[in-house]
């Protein structure tokens, strides 16, 4: 499974006749680089990169995505490649250490010690350079999770119908009630709670939200 496709829409029962093939395949583009710039997230494997990240003054190196495959680490601008036995990548991952939420590099404490000349030895300096190469982006076994590609489908459809999901304000939280006069304000089905706008569906935000890239990192520069 990977992103959905022009074939896929059809058998979702986008007729030919109403929107051919360009027409939709740039409604999907549309939709699939909204999804990825409000998660600040990518679902497909993308070429190896190099991103520079900004240190910590600790052990731990935060990364802005988890890692689909890790390559190599420089730290504290060397240009040395450190050696993969004197760190743990939780990335994310089957054959990493799971945590998408919080991917990181991290200095096993045995190695405090190892490095030579300057430098801190095992920490990721703040101000200096630590350039991460690997393919980034958010995978289940190699390929676009499940429910992203769910949710893109359903964007499509609703984006081509406006009345898919019309009674979904039925499900949103209420925001307030007058029990004696049994009134109530519910949500607004365009916002969060918080009042930044979302996708106006509860089970697409849901998602939207539990694959929305980590918020603690700051990029070096």
């Amino acid at each position: 499974m990977a992103y959905p496709t022009v074939a896929d829409m059809r058998l979702e029962g986008v007729p030919e006749l109403k929107y051919n093939d360009a027409r939709l395949q740039l409604i999907l583009d549309a939709i699939i680089e909204r999804v990825e710039t409000f998660t600040e997230n990518t679902f497909v494997e993308t070429s190896v990169q190099s991103i520079e990240v900004e240190g910590t003054d600790c052990d731990t190196l935060w990364l802005p995505l988890p890692i689909v495959t890790f390559t190599s680490l420089k730290i504290n601008d060397s240009d040395d490649i450190v050696d993969p036995s004197y760190y743990r990548v939780i990335a994310g991952q089957e054959y990493y250490h799971y945590n998408r939420n919080n991917p990181s590099i991290k200095f096993k404490k045995s190695t405090y010690s190892i490095f030579s000349g300057g430098g801190s030895g095992g920490v990721f300096e703040r101000d200096r350079a630590q350039i991460v190469t690997a393919t980034f982006g958010t995978l289940e076994k190699g390929d676009t999770p499940k429910q992203i590609n769910w949710a893109i489908r359903r964007l499509v459809v609703r984006f081509l119908d406006p009345t898919y999901g019309a009674d979904i304000s039925a499900h949103l939280p209420v925001l307030d009630e007058k029990v004696d006069r049994h009134s109530y304000r519910r949500a607004d089905y365009t916002k969060s709670l918080d009042g930044s706008y979302w996708f106006g569906d509860p089970d697409i935000d849901a998602i939207m939200y539990k694959f929305q890239a980590p918020k603690h990192v700051l990029f070096a520069g």
